[in-house]
């Protein structure tokens, strides 16, 4: 299947690359950002939601990933 390159964006191209993903839900698409951004070493990031229980559940997966 093919899969598409993105290249990365400039928030994480930076010395100190950041990301904030308001409305982030379970975190899928923060989750991504930050698999694509590779070897970009350390990136800061941020997901905001007023779900709780979405917010939990982008915790439990942010742990898989830690």
């Amino acid at each position: 299947m093919y899969k598409r390159q993105a290249r990365r964006p400039p928030a994480l191209q930076g010395p100190e690359p950041a990301v904030l993903d308001s409305g982030t839900g379970t975190g899928h698409y923060l989750r991504a950002v930050l698999d694509g951004a590779g070897s970009a070493g350390r990136i800061a990031a941020v997901g905001l939601d007023i779900s709780k229980f979405a917010l939990r559940r982008a915790a439990k997966l942010s742990l898989i990933h830690i």
